[in-house]
């Protein structure tokens, strides 16, 4: 009677071997790491662009080409970031530009490397020196957070182990 008792409990754990583990639900702090694109900005260097005379300063932008509204023919060439702020470039070399858009802004951001200068008239203009493919800068951001982790924990006793044991190998008899 009790060897029946037991092979009943034994068929009972294989059809259920979810008897053999338990679920526990624990609380872990996990690290979380944000990444954020941050904007262009020339607004440090439009405001005080004399500042930089004669310096070689490297900048992120995009380029941008406008044509006069009054004269097609006056083609003007600029670095220009998110807001739209611009610096009037001059492009001496012929690969930088076939770079340059044929109007508008460019779809790439560029690294503009160059030297501040002033023409006859005192008027600043930047002398791109460098023109290289770039990507944003990025800002990462790790924060904490406590997350619930679901763990599956098998039981551990004699008897859980034997029955385990005995099921595993009951299964691998019948496959």
């Amino acid at each position: 009677m009790i060897a029946l008792i037991f092979l009943l409990g034994l068929v009972y754990i294989s059809l259920n071997p979810e008897l053999l583990s338990e679920t526990v639900v624990t609380l872990e702090l996990e690290n979380i790491t944000e990444v954020n694109a941050l904007n262009l900005s020339l607004s440090p260097y439009v405001d005080n662009l004399s500042a930089y005379l004669g310096e070689t300063i490297e900048l992120k932008a995009f380029l941008f080409r406008s044509s006069s509204e009054s004269d097609v023919s006056v083609v003007k060439t600029y670095i220009v970031d998110d807001d739209d702020l611009r610096i009037e470039i001059i492009v001496l070399d012929a690969n930088h530009r076939s770079l340059l858009p044929v109007t508008g802004r460019s779809e790439d951001i560029y690294l503009v490397s160059g030297v501040v200068e002033e023409d006859i008239v005192d008027n600043l203009r930047f002398i791109v020196r460098t023109l290289t493919v770039s990507d944003r800068n990025i800002e990462e951001i790790v924060s904490q957070e406590w997350v619930n982790k679901t763990v599956l924990v098998e039981r551990n006793s004699p008897f859980v182990n034997t029955l385990r044991d005995f099921t595993t190998n009951t299964r691998a008899l019948f496959k």
